[in-house]
């Protein structure tokens, strides 16, 4: 993927991938990405929960939830023991 100016975006997207325990088995994966804009400081964090057809009972398979979470970089500095700046 292209970055730069103009519309291209500011950085690439990143994206992470976990695989978590349901319990009473079976699994879902939680999949966490980031995208930029055009500007530094401009970006989003959606967070979706996913099950795969091979881990669900008959129609119980996709996207369970998703989420936008506006406060990342609050929670990565706490994850970091860093103080956010005001």
């Amino acid at each position: 993927m292209e970055t730069g100016e103009g519309t291209q975006p500011f950085r690439r997207p990143r994206y992470f991938a976990e695989r978590l325990e349901r319990p009473g088995g079976g699994y879902y994966y939680r999949v966490t990405v980031i995208g930029f804009g055009n500007r530094p400081g401009t970006e989003a964090v959606l967070q979706s929960t996913y099950r795969r057809i091979a881990d669900a009972q008959p129609g119980k398979a996709g996207r369970l939830s998703w989420r936008e979470i506006s406060n990342w970089r609050e929670l990565h500095s706490a994850a970091a023991g860093k103080k956010e700046k005001p």
